[in-house]
């Protein structure tokens, strides 16, 4: 790919984020038994979650003036070149290339300098070496093997926090620090990050020409942002509207902060082609996709999806239903609801909403009122219904989604909360909005409530605690559950995305228990909602979408 145009294709395939840290990390504490240096000590991770491949460093042992001049002869750790940390004589193209994108060095500098003002600056780290020092100190002593390579001995172990020693060990530990730093800190190029929008998400997920359409993203920006902008194309023109400004978190190095829209449903069309725009108070301007408006994002509008459905699963199989390995695996039921036969070939299912294409069904044929049972086992090699994902008995994402040609329009999609080993979680009666706990699964066949499971069963729990409200999405209902170890006064109470309260669907004393209440949601329009759970010491609030 040529670098004027790696940005826009790398992050599809690997975390360059992630990575750019890793670089900073090595630059700041003289690790060169590793890839850039060294082609050596890492791991390329394909993370399924994300789609993309992961950067693993390992073994960071000879760092912090560790040296063979016999490597390459006349290497200085404590004073090299940040932007050239790399083998002068090989080719590392992963960290060059990415390197040789000024939005990508520019975010390098500032993690860089951020790492120098923080955990490793000189205060801050001599301050942890002393300590661990004086952790070790006994043991050091104790150790009989410390002196069989080198013959190191107690008094050289001291020494090397302040002097280098013998052979290879060209620094002592804090002039090492000292150098690093102050030559690292007059290396460093700081220039303005270019805003990095990231997490762009529309709901409702399969948008009908009657819906409204929410658009929302999230910025992280080292600067103060001036405008974010959604580019559409409306009557053969690209127009642009302003993003409305959420919310600002600060749990990372770069501040994020959150932007979103609503387009009304004149706007939408049969298919919405859009991009971001956003500009901070420098005058530097980033676009998501980059290369827009060349490059754009296109929603379908008005998909009408199949009727197959998630219809029973089974999230902690600890001895029931063994698959054709004989082995107890998670397994999925998928159910069709509608009076023609349906090829679930081009069709995805994934327990990632941002990786809707997770794993492709076969080419396989689910007659009116059949079902297919799925392996979620990470066992693809075992046949062709074995998906290379597994479900997590904690709760999670679960969704059937269309064709690329759709833009994985979501067909059938649901959040689960925490699931109890050998009982399964399904529909009543099959295809149905209604999910229930089953003590007898039924995969393969119809679903039939043998034995209930009460939700207030005597126990008292231990903890309080809000669940995840199912199904999410939801049209129009959906249930929530919670749970309290004390008697308390409970309130329980929905909200739109702007913070107005619409309903408090519960207001009274509880004894302890575990509880489960139904929203109707008929009378409200598709998008996010949040609701609330208040008793005298707990307060928790969770994210719900409503789908029309």
């Amino acid at each position: 790919t040529p670098l004027s145009k790696l940005k826009g294709v790398l992050e599809s395939y690997f975390n360059v984020d992630q990575y750019l840290r890793i670089l900073a990390v090595d630059a700041a504490s003289g690790s060169w038994d590793n890839y850039w240096f060294l082609k050596n000590n890492y791991y390329l991770y394909h993370n399924p979650a994300s789609g993309q491949f992961e950067f693993i460093p390992y073994d960071y042992d000879n760092t912090f003036g560790i040296w063979w001049d016999g490597i390459l002869p006349g290497v200085n750790w404590g004073t090299r070149n940040i932007y050239n940390w790399g083998n002068p004589t090989e080719p590392r193209p992963l960290a060059t290339r990415i390197l040789g994108v000024a939005d990508y060095k520019n975010r390098f500098s500032y993690y860089l300098n951020y790492l120098l003002s923080h955990g490793f600056d000189p205060a801050v780290i001599m301050a942890k070496s002393d300590s661990i020092r004086l952790l070790i100190s006994e043991a050091v002593k104790e150790d009989e093997y410390r002196t069989y390579d080198y013959g190191y001995t107690f008094d050289d172990f001291n020494r090397s926090y302040e002097e280098p020693l013998n052979d290879h060990v060209t620094y002592g530990l804090k002039p090492y620090i000292n150098e690093r730093y102050n030559s690292a800190s007059d290396q460093i190029n700081l220039k303005n990050i270019a805003p990095w929008i990231a997490n762009v998400e529309h709901y409702p997920r399969a948008v009908q020409s009657t819906d409204s359409i929410t658009i929302s993203a999230a910025i992280k920006e080292d600067h103060t942002l001036e405008q974010v902008k959604l580019f559409y194309f409306l009557d053969e023109k690209w127009i642009n509207s302003d993003m409305t400004f959420i919310a600002e978190s600060h749990f990372d190095v770069l501040p994020e902060y959150t932007y979103s829209i609503t387009l009304p449903p004149s706007v939408s069309g049969s298919r919405l082609d859009y991009y971001i725009g956003a500009i901070d108070d420098s005058g530097t301007v980033s676009y998501l996709p980059d290369g827009a408006p060349r490059s754009y994002f296109s929603l379908l509008i008005g998909y009408e999806s199949p009727k197959i459905v998630i219809n029973e699963f089974l999230a902690s199989n600890d001895s029931l239903h063994a698959d054709n390995f004989g082995e107890y695996e998670d397994w999925i039921e998928i159910y069709n609801a509608q009076s023609q036969a349906i090829n679930l070939s081009g069709f995805y299912i994934s327990d990632n909403f941002t990786n809707p294409g997770k794993w492709a069904f076969p080419d396989t044929v689910i007659a009116p009122g059949e079902f297919l049972i799925l392996w979620a086992d990470e066992d693809q090699e075992q046949g062709p219904l074995h998906t290379n994902f597994k479900l997590s008995r904690n709760g999670e994402e679960l969704g059937i989604f269309g064709a690329d040609s759709t833009n994985f329009a979501p067909v059938d999609t649901l959040t689960f909360p925490q699931q109890t080993p050998n009982i399964s979680f399904g529909r009543l009666p099959d295809g149905s909005e209604i999910w229930k706990n089953f003590e007898t699964p039924t995969p393969g066949s119809a679903n039939i409530l043998v034995n209930s499971i009460a939700q207030r069963d005597g126990r008292i729990p231990s903890e309080f605690k809000l669940n995840q409200n199912f199904p999410n999405p939801f049209n129009p209902a959906t249930y929530i559950s919670f749970s309290i170890p004390s008697r308390t006064p409970v309130s329980l109470a929905i909200y739109d995305v702007t913070g107005r309260l619409l309903e408090k669907i519960l207001e009274k004393e509880l004894s302890a228990g575990s509880y489960q209440v139904r929203w109707i949601a008929s009378s409200h329009a598709s998008g996010i909602y949040f609701y609330q759970l208040i008793t005298d010491s707990f307060h928790s609030v969770k994210k719900m979408f409503l789908v029309r």
